[in-house]
């Protein structure tokens, strides 16, 4: 297994065509005749209104550094649809821009996409691409409204995705691919001999045969956690452009590798406690995500995922427009990701719509198709922010956020809380969609709550943590309640909690690593009995992963009742805790304007004793509760 230096161009992408057809050679032959007579077409024509049609580019021979030189052609997204690449990069990876001759005229281009297009051209042949910036006319907005919905198609029908990484201006991605395969290959096929390459462009530049990975901790990986600092890994239309390819390959400056292996690599990497700790970073998480949307289009993991799952999978990617955290996962309809476009259920909202408009257009849809209230649990506020958040009602997520608070909630049925299972969902009609009427029980009042724990780093204990822990052990609370609630009655793989008493060994073993003292502190009679527990059962680094995930941007409460509950960062005293009907968990909520019945909505909570549906249990014994209606604004 090995990576190669992108210049062999004994590829099948250079093969000759297995048929000249009339329509091949005609095509061929305005192509060139454009290129000689460039000033007799103009940059852009009007696409086709009566089939869908895209541009393609043709990228004319050349050497590094000399003219490019390019013609736009128009085709039909049909069966006769000519060979090509798509490119997926970055526009703005480097400052600035360059000029590049398209039909005749000289178009400016961002730097970084001159860059791959000087890479990529062939010295000999013409090479044919699709790529946004170019065969998309950015300044017709009605044309980017219907090209942005087809984008599925383009990737998809590509014979090959090109990912550009960049130009590899520090000289690491050799070094990296090396290490990557050779790592490969030792996971899956120890025994095979290990492959290597010199690069025939640069022959001053020898590549090194690693026969086995480097160790661990070794320098050599830091190259491969450059490549995953790379920004690519972080843009939002970049999870369909790879993940709708029949085939990709991972462009960094003079050297390529497989996506398919790249991707194996990811997994292999997450499987090792110290590779995937030294490298933690939202690039190799992105990849991770990639690679396995990736295999559901190739058949490996059958099964459609919800909506509200991949919009939930892509809270980690960067859009420039908002609402292209929507319009960027769209196109996963075409591999059975979520319902088709021709869904009864399912609207596309126009791009020209604002984006409290679509947001709030698709969490009426997604509570439509689950039948579930999941999508509040989305929309939590870290901060008291409600009074600038006037364009966005409180219970429709913000998709584009600054911080993200990971969900309490769980997709699989056999991991999800139960705290408002005791009826279905029952969402009133109302005209007005920034309104959301829905039915449950109101069951206490916020009393005291802290500030929410603001947590940069998983290895990193700060005072905030501290600060919450001890807030906590002094509200007179058993252990198991409190180690429940700091991590939401999960574990640091998000599971439902089983074994609580193991859960108890690890709290307890955590809190003496922050402080020896803590346990006689807290809990002067059990501290004898819980100490020697968890020397025995516990793990420390096990409860602060999980107290990591959970914690971070919320805040510890108390009620009226004394019930201790994990909820929003933005809960403040006379807050209202409620439970909703079709809800996995509790949610906290805020009287609205005075003198009117409706309600801000806060976020969702954890509480120990309401998470298993004993609310209904409560209701049908008459103990106080009563069902009400719920107008969230």
């Amino acid at each position: 297994m090995t990576h190669s230096p992108c210049n062999d161009r004994k590829g099948p992408r250079y093969q000759a065509d297995p048929a000249w057809s009339v329509w091949t050679i005609s095509h061929r032959l305005k192509s060139f005749a454009a290129c000689l007579w460039p000033r007799e077409k103009p940059l852009y024509t009007t696409l086709p209104r009566h089939s869908p049609s895209i541009r393609l580019l043709h990228i004319y021979p050349g050497k590094p550094g000399q003219e490019i030189r390019t013609v736009l052609s128009l085709a039909r997204l049909d069966d006769d649809l000519p060979n090509y690449e798509a490119l997926s990069y970055e526009w703005n990876l480097r400052p600035g821009h360059r000029s590049i001759i398209c039909n005749g005229h000289s178009k400016p281009i961002p730097t970084n996409l001159f860059e791959a297009l000087d890479r990529l051209r062939d010295p000999k042949r013409i090479r044919v691409i699709w790529v946004d910036n170019i065969c998309i006319h950015q300044a017709d907005e009605a044309e980017k409204n219907l090209q942005v919905r087809q984008m599925d198609q383009v990737y998809q029908r590509a014979s090959r995705v090109i990912v550009w990484l960049g130009i590899d201006e520090y000289k690491e991605a050799h070094r990296a691919f090396s290490t990557i395969c050779t790592f490969v290959n030792a996971q899956e096929n120890p025994d095979a001999p290990v492959a290597f390459y010199t690069s025939g462009k640069l022959r001053s530049y020898m590549i090194e045969c690693i026969h086995t990975p480097p160790p661990q901790d070794s320098m050599d990986w830091v190259n491969v956690m450059a490549l995953f600092i790379n920004t690519w890994f972080t843009r939002m239309w970049v999870l369909q452009e790879i993940a709708l390819a029949r085939n990709a390959v991972i462009t960094w400056g003079g050297a390529e590798i497989d996506w398919q292996i790249l991707g194996r690599a990811v997994e292999h990497i997450r499987d090792s406690p110290l590779l995937n700790g030294r490298m933690d970073s939202r690039g190799l998480q992105n990849a991770f995500i990639m690679y396995n949307l990736g295999k559901l289009q190739q058949g490996e993991q059958k099964g459609t995922q919800p909506f509200l799952h991949l919009l939930d999978l892509s809270r980690s990617f960067d859009v420039t427009e908002s609402k292209d955290k929507i319009f960027g996962l769209l196109g996963f309809s075409a591999i059975g990701l979520i319902p088709g476009k021709s869904s009864p259920w399912f609207e596309i909202p126009k791009y020209n719509r604002s984006v409290p408009e679509i947001y709030t257009t698709v969490a009426h849809q997604v509570l439509h198709q689950q039948q579930s209230l999941d999508i509040l649990s989305y929309a939590s506020h870290t901060e008291d922010d409600l009074s600038d958040r006037t364009d966005l009602p409180s219970w429709v997520p913000n998709w584009d956020p600054k911080k993200i608070v990971y969900p309490m909630t769980a997709f699989l049925e056999r991991n999800k809380h139960q705290a408002g299972n005791f009826k279905k969902t029952d969402v009133i009609p109302c005209q007005d969609p920034d309104i959301l009427r829905v039915k449950g029980i109101m069951i206490d009042e916020v009393i005291d709550a802290t500030l929410p724990c603001l947590l940069k780093d998983v290895k990193d204990s700060t005072q905030a943590l501290r600060d919450l822990l001890e807030w906590c052990t002094q509200q007179g609370l058993q252990p198991s309640t409190l180690a429940m609630t700091l991590t939401a009655g999960r574990d640091k793989n998000d599971t439902l909690l089983v074994n609580k008493q193991e859960h108890v060994g690890n709290l307890c073993a955590f809190l003496q690593q922050l402080k020896v003292s803590w346990l006689q502190d807290a809990w002067p009679v059990e501290a004898s009995a819980l100490d020697k527990f968890s020397k025995e059962n516990g793990k420390a680094e096990a409860f602060e992963e999980a107290l990591w995930r959970f914690s971070i941007h919320r805040s510890a409460f108390m009620t009226k009742s004394g019930k201790l509950g994990l909820g929003p960062g933005a809960i403040r005293k006379g807050d209202l805790l409620v439970v909703l009907w079709g809800g996995q968990v509790p949610y906290i909520l805020r009287r609205g304007t005075e003198g009117e019945n409706w309600y801000h909505f806060i976020g969702e909570c954890y509480i120990e004793g309401l998470m298993n549906g004993e609310v209904g249990t409560h209701l049908e014994e008459g103990q106080g509760y009563a069902e009400d209606v719920f107008e969230l604004r």
